[in-house]
């Protein structure tokens, strides 16, 4: 895996998990139809994605062919779940949200 690849892979993840930790904060600056709430789902997912990049940007040598196919999926795995987590639950699906 190239730097490129895990560079935008952890940069959407950690878009995606910045607005999930910033709840509080999106609820006292804010009126409480702006706040984005991300489903505890999503945030576990991001967080395991997060994790595989990093054991294959860093340990991918060992294994090259293995970890260039799941390369090339990381970042449109990564987009996915940043959609996902934060336009497609909250706008269209609110009762899914923990709120």
């Amino acid at each position: 895996m190239n730097a490129r690849t895990a560079i935008n892979t952890l940069s959407s993840l950690l878009f995606l998990l910045l607005v999930a930790h910033t709840t509080a904060y999106q609820q006292q600056m804010w009126p409480p139809s702006r706040v984005i709430h991300v489903h505890p789902v999503i945030v576990v997912l991001a967080y395991a994605l997060g994790v595989l990049t990093l054991l294959l940007w860093i340990g991918g040598r060992r294994a090259p062919e293995p970890a260039q196919r799941l390369a090339r999926w990381l970042p449109i795995i990564a987009w996915c779940l940043l959609g996902v987590g934060v336009a497609i639950i909250p706008v269209f699906l609110p009762g899914l949200s923990p709120a």
